[in-house]
């Protein structure tokens, strides 16, 4: 779990931030089964669009 922490922390909402129209994101997890979820917000459903199929963030994702 933490370093699923350190990576979305330190990579995937760096990228994300970096992506046109994002707003803010929601990190939840759960220390007993180790699973968590994030919520990002963007601007428009064009951009939360743009924002999946960019290169920065498929490289900078956490496995799914």
């Amino acid at each position: 779990m933490d370093e699923g922490i350190k990576i979305l922390r330190d990579s995937a909402i760096l990228a994300a931030k970096k992506q046109k129209g994002f707003k803010k994101y929601l990190a939840l997890g759960g220390t007993a089964t180790g699973k968590g979820m994030t919520i990002v917000l963007w601007d428009a459903e064009a951009d939360m669009k743009a924002g999946e199929s960019s290169d920065l963030l498929q490289k900078n994702s956490l496995p799914g």
